[in-house]
């Protein structure tokens, strides 16, 4: 699979070289080698955004026919290999080829910025008057506002991979979740925003933090430290943001434990994939199929449905359907689970 994602990387840069040396030979004969030589930085950056568009036009294709990144893959050797877990492979190792290509820098500190992001993302999500320095993970599963300051080396995934042992095999567990940053948010240089995480608006990342996966950052606020933890209110705004404090218990729908226990199951199935039909309890499935990935891509799903943001910590707790029932219900009465 390797060679193969490989060899589909070399397909945006071979038919680009061979479009731009047929211009070039047609043109050859009415310059000399001079001016050729004078001008080869220039006809280097145009061969590269040549590239970059082939790249962006074959990723959309790509994209139209895997279905973009998915939820949650879980790699074990025995079914075959989603198109989707395909595809994001091959994104991710295009945005490290394009990294290694003299001048993206350069570029990624001009208003070409987002052509460079949209050679390894169908599309993007920035807002205005925000400049994108370096490149991001996934950048379309990472909404950004307005105003953004993106700090150098910040770095945002909105994706994990992770493996684990079981009778001797390894399992590959990948998941996504998308990144929000409202508007006016400071991003410091070299901090690392995890998936999952959602940052309000205007609210600072000192630089060097870690931002944790579902780490959920009120607006006007400053975060700091690896993991980043709330260091104090924002005082550079003079009026604070009044938030829509919804009760969440408004926004749930109105169902009983048992609705909910039953809903809690049939949740679990689809984002694991699990069949229902064997002799186990689902218990029993979630002790030997539940780790760190899966419980991510679980809490995800609450979010959609219930409107439920978790905790790392409370992510962590998700062993049994019991727990998930119960996180539900101390939040639908604005309790604390931990």
């Amino acid at each position: 699979m390797i060679l193969f994602l490989a060899v589909m990387q070399l397909f945006s840069t071979i038919l680009s070289l061979f479009i731009f040396s047929t211009f070039i030979s047609i043109i050859k004969p009415y310059l000399s080698l001079f001016y050729i030589i004078t001008f080869l930085p220039i006809i280097y950056f145009m061969w590269l955004f040549l590239f970059l568009l082939i790249s962006h036009i074959e990723i959309r294709i790509f994209c139209f026919f895997s279905k973009g990144k998915p939820k949650l893959v879980i790699v074990d050797g025995k079914n075959k290999i989603p198109l989707s877990f395909i595809y994001s492979l091959f994104t991710y190792m295009k945005r490290k080829y394009i990294q290694s290509l003299p001048g993206i820098a350069l570029l990624m500190s001009s208003p070409a910025a987002k052509l460079v992001l949209k050679a390894y993302a169908p599309y993007l999500n920035i807002g205005e008057k925000t400049n994108i320095t370096f490149l991001i993970g996934d950048p379309e599963l990472t909404e950004i506002g307005k105003n953004v300051v993106y700090g150098v080396g910040a770095y945002i995934a909105a994706h994990a991979i992770t493996n684990k042992s079981e009778n001797g095999k390894i399992k590959y567990v990948f998941a996504t979740a998308k990144v929000v940053i409202g508007n006016n948010v400071t991003i410091g240089s070299h901090s690392i925003i995890g998936l999952g995480a959602f940052i309000g608006d205007y609210s600072i990342i000192e630089m060097g933090s870690i931002v944790t996966p579902y780490t959920y950052i009120p607006e006007n606020e400053v975060w700091g430290g690896n993991p980043a933890i709330f260091i104090r209110k924002n005082n550079r705004i003079k009026h604070p943001i009044i938030r829509n404090e919804n009760k969440l218990k408004d926004i749930i729908p109105n169902i009983g434990k048992d609705e909910i226990h039953k809903k809690i199951i049939q949740i679990i199935a689809d984002t694991l994939n699990l069949s229902l039909d064997k002799d186990q309890t689902i218990d029993e499935i979630l002790y030997s199929e539940l780790d760190s990935l899966s419980k991510i891509a679980i809490a995800e799903r609450l979010f959609e449905y219930f409107q439920i943001r978790l905790t790392p910590e409370e992510i962590w707790r998700l062993s049994s359907v019991e727990d998930i029932v119960s996180i539900i219900i101390l939040k639908q009465n604005n309790q604390s689970p931990l």
